[in-house]
């Protein structure tokens, strides 16, 4: 026995050495390595682009994405490379009626991109738009007959841009089309400024088999900076296709303004600066929700003439508009959107494509508004015959706002979710148009004759006309099309 013994050792080692071997073989080709590529933006450097070929090559980068036109000087350099490259078009944020629309244009100008492209026999994939209308049959049919027209004389395959919100720090995902209109996987596009954080994300989308994932260039050049470990990660994915990113540690965001809630603060501020200089605004505020009737009596007999209160109170349901405005965009509306919104309204984007811009848009539009409001209930009335009677009357009820955007923003803030915050909002509207009503009732008691015809005016008209919006909105495709596209994104 102790003679096999050496001849079993021997043995033994021979099927480790075989496993071992095996084994590796196995994870080498059982596993699809994800393709790594770079987005770069429009207008970009040829030359600086030639020179990190190189690095590109060394990393694995096998995949350039580029805006249309690249210049053929770039494109020609490239074609002596392994790298394959994609093609964006500069179309986005689609809808339904831009698409109905303007096919015929959209397929002349894929026809001229594809006919600059066809010499390149390394551009695979030319990118017809970015962050279009979803779930909408109409759009997917006229996009596949689009689709077809193109790619039966064509060997490039068609791609879109798509949004994607369920995957946190993902901008988009790809949609690779072919002639016979497949979605190809879940190709994702990183477009973010850089945070070290990122890499936890890079690293699940790695090891899932995420078929295409492209950096944006500039979050490249941070993320591979020389204390960065992903340039080393990324050389040993290359050449054994195992992903080994050591993961930081999480980052301390610094102390950052919080606009909506300063606005809020100095609201409340008002608030307090108006109870201490005005003694009798909390009896007064008391007797409009208590005693009402009194309440109305004193202003219509002229024996509160000041229009301080109301004028205050104006101006905080203008804020507090601008706040629910920007509640309802954060909540409904991310970035993306936000963006696709301006691209469709360009003339809101008065401070930037930001919720700032809309926050402040609505501010002014509210206080118009309230102008005409207030103008329409005093015009037509022979019981007020002082504007501050009018001022008194319609803003006491704004009072409700306090307690509305309070609760809406603590909603916001704490990432409630469900219909509860929306169900706030329509009660902050609703709220703004009682108040014309109620502004109008009261006012028309005073009124000897013709108390029917200003009601008529007043409320009717009122009424008629919102509804009229309400049904025009509910019936505008245009409109439709891009609350669609926003939410979406």
């Amino acid at each position: 026995m102790n003679k096999l013994r050496p001849y079993f050792f021997i043995l033994a080692l021979f099927f480790a050495a075989f496993a071992s071997f095996f084994s590796k073989k196995t994870v080498a080709q059982g596993t699809s390595l994800t393709q790594l590529g770079i987005s770069f933006p429009d207008g970009v450097n040829g030359q600086e682009i030639q020179s990190q070929i190189p690095l590109f090559q060394e990393l694995g980068i096998s995949m350039l994405e580029f805006q249309h036109p690249v210049p053929v000087s770039l494109l020609d350099s490239l074609e002596k490379t392994s790298l394959g490259i994609m093609i964006r078009t500069e179309n986005k944020f689609l809808t339904t009626a831009n698409l109905l629309d303007s096919s015929a244009d959209l397929i002349l100008q894929f026809k001229d991109v594809l006919n600059y492209y066809a010499p390149y026999s390394n551009v695979s994939a030319i990118g017809l738009f970015s962050f279009r209308q979803p779930d909408n049959e109409l759009f997917d049919a006229e996009l596949k007959l689009i689709i077809n027209s193109l790619a039966d004389s064509s060997r490039i395959s068609f791609y879109e841009i798509s949004s994607i919100n369920q995957t946190s720090g993902i901008s988009a995902v790809i949609q690779i089309h072919d002639k016979f209109y497949p979605e190809n996987g879940d190709n994702y596009v990183l477009r973010k400024p850089f945070q070290s954080s990122d890499f936890e994300m890079v690293s699940k989308l790695v090891l899932s088999d995420t078929p295409l994932l492209l950096f944006d260039s500039v979050w490249f050049e941070e993320a591979t900076s020389p204390q960065s470990p992903l340039p080393e990660t990324l050389r040993e994915y290359r050449e054994t296709g195992v992903f080994l990113l050591p993961l930081p540690n999480p980052e301390t965001s610094g102390i950052q303004l919080n606009w909506p809630i300063l606005v809020f603060l100095i609201t409340w501020l008002i608030v307090g600066i108006h109870l201490k200089t005005v003694p009798t605004y909390r009896d007064t505020m008391l007797r409009y929700f208590t005693f009402h009737r009194f309440f109305v009596d004193d202003i219509m007999r002229f024996r509160e003439r000041s229009a301080l209160s109301g004028t205050f109170l104006l101006l905080q349901h203008a804020l507090f508009t601008g706040l629910l405005a920007y509640i309802l965009a954060k909540h409904f509306v991310g970035k993306q959107g936000l963006e696709a919104l301006y691209h469709h309204l360009p003339l809101l984007a008065v401070f930037g494509k930001n919720y700032f811009s809309l926050f402040s848009i609505t501010v002014v539009l509210t206080f118009l508004i309230e102008i005409i409001g207030l103008l329409w209930l005093y015009l037509p009335s022979k019981s007020m015959q002082h504007f501050s009677q009018t001022v008194n009357l319609y803003a006491w009820i704004f009072h409700i706002d306090f307690i509305l955007i309070s609760l809406m923003l603590i909603l916001l803030l704490t990432n409630s979710q469900g219909i509860l915050l929306p169900i706030l909002g329509i009660l902050f509207i609703l709220n703004w148009l009682i108040g014309f009503g109620f502004c109008a009732y009261d006012s028309s008691k005073y009124l000897l004759k013709n108390r029917t015809s200003y009601l008529l005016y007043t409320i009717g008209l009122h009424t008629i006309v919102n509804v009229g919006l309400i049904i025009f909105f509910l019936t505008n495709y245009y409109v439709l099309d891009i609350l669609a596209l926003i939410t979406s994104l």
